[in-house]
């Protein structure tokens, strides 16, 4: 009994926790909204930095990034964080035709991704804000708690009944939550893609700086990564142009 209470403490604490940490980066958020319609750009930037430093995402946040650093014409920043923004919101019309305005401004022209397969479109309508599903799956577990709790300590036979099946219920749901945040996290964290972060580079054949050059790519460009070593990232760009590329030159998302 004295572990069930402990337990339910903890999932209280931490729910508390979640909230005070929520609203206090929403008030970060909408600070950083004043600021860019103020024209502030840099505060605004700050702001919204400030937020993806301590892990909290959303589609929102990278989309205001990338709009906020277009407004300072830093294009490679602004392609970097549009593209973050469609991976969690994949063809969403408002993020293509913004990103496609940030193409205009670069030499390589990259292709942009503008139709959704199934799994994207289960993706963005199970998808939410910030932490959405961890935070609710961590509600729901504690809802579940507490109704087991009752279960266990309520005399009353139909009570018991209703509050068993009602604690079982929540649990399934609380899991599901769980595997939706888990996916929501696998999504943001794999790196799949890169932005080159220097005015220009050259590629080479061959993981070396040795090697003959294959192309030259300049920065804002979109790569595919195929392969990586502790020095250099294997890349595809384009149709097909394969070559490796130093990995401080890119910035994977």
């Amino acid at each position: 009994m004295l572990r069930n209470k402990i337990i339910l403490l903890i999932g209280l604490c931490f729910l508390l926790y979640s909230v005070q940490a929520n609203n206090q980066f929403k008030a970060i958020f909408d600070a950083g909204n004043k600021a860019y319609n103020d024209k502030d750009y840099v505060k605004a930037d700050s702001l919204y930095t400030s937020i993806e430093k301590e892990g909290f995402y959303s589609t929102e946040l990278f989309y205001n990034l990338g709009n906020t650093n277009y407004k300072l014409d830093k294009i490679p920043e602004t392609i970097f964080y549009y593209e973050k923004a469609l991976k969690l919101a994949p063809g969403n019309e408002e993020i293509i035709h913004n990103l496609k305005l940030a193409n205009q401004k670069i030499a390589d022209k990259n292709t942009i991704k503008t139709s959704s397969r199934i799994e994207d479109v289960v993706y963005t309508y199970t998808k939410r804000s910030t932490n959405f599903w961890s935070k609710l799956s961590v509600i729901i577990m504690f809802i579940s708690g507490t109704l087991f709790l009752i279960f266990i300590f309520t005399q009353q036979l139909k009570l018991k009944k209703i509050t068993f099946y009602s604690a079982i219920g929540f649990l399934i749901i609380g899991l599901v939550s769980i595997y939706l945040s888990a996916l929501q996290h696998k999504k943001l964290t794999s790196k799949e893609y890169g932005i080159v972060f220097v005015p220009s580079i050259e590629l080479k054949m061959e993981p070396s700086d040795n090697s003959n050059t294959a192309f030259i790519l300049h920065e804002g460009t979109k790569v595919k990564l195929l392969n990586e070593n502790d020095s250099w990232y294997e890349i595809s760009f384009d149709k097909g142009q394969i070559a490796w590329i130093k990995r401080d030159a890119l910035k994977t998302f």
